[in-house]
């Protein structure tokens, strides 16, 4: 279904809502997070998974997120950022986002890569760029909202976002402009947005960093 009927509803030729609707439908199945614990001596281990492999759930992502964002846009980016979110806040986990996820794009300092986290923040990443390929005035808010979101991994994904698509999201340069965005877990997304793309701000902004 992921592999081979997903992609298809996805590039049918017209604008099929019923098609689209099904899609979005079978997104939502097949990325919906399996919570469980594991007690491990006294330690109580906080496990996320797929109903089915994850390696199958990282090539399906790889091959349709992108897809579903230009075609779903915000229904597909609402399943990435629902699970995302679900199971950082069941694992406690999103203030050490750097550590399990150093890197937001694809780089050898990510070890974990098929674990259910990173498909999703894969996933999600993938799905974004498609929606702001697409649309990029509604992506321009939904970018914006995520900064907003509270959860350090939504925040690193969207200025990932901003730094690669710079001419469609650039004006939210001056949100980053903050001194949270500077501390030790963003580091990695801000050191290469500010490398790319410090000498495209404007002189205040650059005397602000």
């Amino acid at each position: 279904i992921g592999e081979n009927w997903l992609p298809l509803l996805l590039n049918l030729e017209s604008s099929n809502q019923h098609a689209l609707d099904l899609a979005g439908t079978i997104l939502d199945y097949l990325y919906k997070v399996k919570l469980s614990e594991e007690k491990i001596g006294d330690y109580d281990r906080r496990e996320a998974n797929f109903d089915f492999d994850c390696h199958y759930a990282k090539e399906i992502a790889k091959k349709v997120a992108k897809l579903a964002g230009k075609k779903l846009g915000v229904r597909a980016l609402d399943v990435f950022n629902a699970q995302l979110v679900r199971t950082v806040t069941y694992q406690n986990n999103d203030d050490f986002s750097s550590i399990w996820r150093p890197s937001i794009e694809k780089h050898s300092q990510n070890q974990h890569h098929d674990d259910a986290n990173s498909i999703l923040v894969l996933a999600y990443r993938e799905a974004l760029a498609g929606y702001v390929e697409e649309n990029p005035e509604d992506a321009y808010q939904f970018v914006s909202s995520m900064l907003e979101s509270g959860y350090q991994i939504i925040a690193r994904i969207a200025i990932h976002t901003i730094d690669k698509y710079f001419i469609s999201l650039g004006n939210l340069s001056d949100v980053l402009l903050d001194s949270k965005y500077l501390q030790s877990d963003y580091r990695y997304e801000m050191w290469h947005f500010l490398r790319q793309r410090y000498q495209r701000l404007q002189d205040n902004q650059r005397s602000t960093i």
